[in-house]
């Protein structure tokens, strides 16, 4: 995973609409108890669909 890396993003509440974005923040640390790292992804073309805090499924595509 990379900056800048494409990704396509499915909120769980609309399964039907997909956005294409990229990874725009990779935290410097990962948490070693839960076994996970905070990635912020940035959708390219935002729509009234979406809102904060949204669950999201999200892709990581090969450049």
């Amino acid at each position: 995973m990379y900056l800048g890396q494409p990704c396509r993003i499915s909120p769980e509440a609309y399964p039907d609409k997909v956005y294409d974005g990229y990874v725009a923040e990779i935290a410097p640390e990962a948490n070693r108890q839960k076994g996970t790292l905070q990635v912020k992804v940035q959708i390219r073309a935002p729509d009234k669909y979406l809102t904060p805090e949204l669950s999201a499924r999200v892709d990581f595509l090969k450049k």
